[in-house]
C-alpha cells in the first residue's frame, strides 16, 4: 500500500523544474524513510565535484553549499561506484568523512545513500543521503528498497531534463 502511494507521489514531480526537483525528492525519501536529515549532493558533470544542494534536517543551512570531490566519504563513495550504501555505525565505516559532521556539530550515527544514476547514460547525477534512521539505529532492507524506488524515479527525471535542455541541467 505505501508503495503505492508512493508511486503516486512520485508523479507529481514531472512537473517541477531541475532547480526544485532535488528537494522534492529528498522530501519523498524523507516521508518514506523517516530520518533526522537528509541531503542531495548534486554532481558537476564537467569536474569530479560534488555539492549539497538540497539539505533538511538541524543542520541544513550549515550543510548546503559544501562541496566534496567524488569519491570522498560514503556520498561520494556511492557516486563513484554507483552503489546503494547502509551503515549502522558510521563513525565504524573507514569511507566517512567525518569531517562535515565535526564542522557543523552534528552527531552522525547511520547513514543511507542512493546513487542518481541514468539507466540509459550511466550518468550520475548525485547522491541522495538520509542520515539517523528515526526510531531505529540503522536502515532496514525495506527502507533501502523505498530509497532505491526513489532514486531510480529521480535518475529517470534527472534524465528526462538533461536530455531536453540539450545536455545542460541549469536553469
Amino acid at each position: 500500500e505505501m508503495l503505492a502511494e508512493l508511486f503516486t507521489d512520485v508523479m507529481d514531480a514531472w512537473d517541477l523544474s531541475v532547480k526544485d526537483a532535488p528537494g522534492f525528492f529528498l522530501d519523498l525519501a524523507l516521508k518514506y524513510v523517516p530520518s533526522e536529515s537528509g541531503s542531495f549532493a548534486k554532481s558537476d558533470l564537467s569536474t569530479t565535484d560534488m555539492e549539497f544542494v538540497a539539505c533538511r534536517g538541524p543542520k541544513s543551512e550549515d550543510v548546503c553549499g559544501i562541496k566534496l570531490k567524488v569519491g570522498q566519504g560514503l556520498v561520494g563513495f556511492s557516486a563513484k561506484h554507483g552503489c546503494y550504501i547502509a551503515v549502522g555505525d558510521a563513525h565504524k565505516d573507514p569511507r566517512f568523512f567525518k569531517e562535515i559532521s565535526e564542522k557543523i556539530g552534528y552527531e552522525t550515527t547511520s547513514i543511507a545513500c542512493a546513487p542518481i544514476v541514468s539507466m540509459e547514460t550511466n550518468i550520475t547525477f548525485g547522491v541522495l543521503e538520509l542520515i539517523n534512521k528515526k526510531n531505529s539505529y540503522r536502515f532496514n532492507e525495506d527502507d533501502m528498497e523505498f530509497l532505491r524506488f526513489i532514486s531510480e524515479k529521480m535518475a529517470e527525471f534527472m534524465h528526462t531534463k538533461w536530455t531536453e535542455s540539450n545536455n545542460n541541467l541549469e536553469d
